[in-house]
């Protein structure tokens, strides 16, 4: 149940990325920018939120600095496309591969069995 839970949580997310970057478009930003500062002028405090979360508290140092020199250093519009499919993707995958069985009463229910 956690990991069916973690999968809609990164479709959410995933989606709302997709709703930011609509957001950046429709403002008329400039979205071949590298991602890193449109993020930095639009919201600096979170980029360093994030930063300190991912290095401090998740002792993930490594993948903040995979997430700034890959990530962030893209234009605008190519990051956000790729981490929306990343997202979706392993959220697809967490809910596909973590489904509730089905009992065997319920499909021979469904079938007109009793």
């Amino acid at each position: 149940m956690l990991f069916r839970w973690f999968g809609k949580l990164c479709i959410l997310s995933a989606l709302i990325l997709l709703g930011i970057g609509l957001y950046i478009w429709l403002s008329g930003e400039d979205i071949n920018k590298a991602a890193g500062q449109i993020w930095y002028q639009m919201h600096q405090p979170s980029l360093q939120y994030a930063q300190v979360i991912v290095e401090r508290y998740l002792h993930a140092s490594w993948f903040w600095t995979f997430f700034q020199n890959s990530i962030l250093t893209l234009p605008a519009w190519d990051a956000i496309i790729r981490v929306f499919i990343a997202l979706f993707l392993i959220g697809g995958i967490m809910i596909g591969l973590f489904k509730k069985p089905r009992s065997l009463h319920h499909r021979n229910k469904n079938k007109g069995i009793h």
